[in-house]
């Protein structure tokens, strides 16, 4: 069996922080803030949940929401939030937050 990448690599983002988006093996796999990442959601009625990788990092973590509906604009932007924490890079403003989401939501 050889992996494939269902949907093709493309370097269109509405964001600077995000420079590529591609999926592949039930994955996400992108680019934040020059970190590649991959990424797969769950969502069931009442729970929504993240689990993300940071390979060349060594690190990964996983956020699990008992909201399924505003869930869905917190998982990532909070997800972005830590790994920035861990690697010790400077905090985006709100607006560049919200960019990095799939979902166009503020973060409170």
């Amino acid at each position: 069996m050889t992996p494939r990448v269902v949907i093709p690599e493309h370097a269109d983002s509405h964001s600077e922080h995000l420079s590529f988006l591609s999926y592949g093996l039930g994955q996400i796999i992108s680019s934040y803030r020059g970190c590649r990442i991959f990424q797969h959601f769950g969502n069931v009625p009442g729970q929504r949940s993240l689990v993300l990788r940071v390979p060349s990092k060594r690190f990964g973590l996983a956020i699990m929401v008992n909201d399924n509906e505003s869930g869905e604009g917190f998982t990532q932007p909070v997800a972005y939030m830590i790994i920035d924490h861990l690697l010790a890079l400077p905090p985006l403003e709100k607006k560049a937050r919200c960019e990095t989401s799939f979902i166009p939501y503020l973060l409170l």
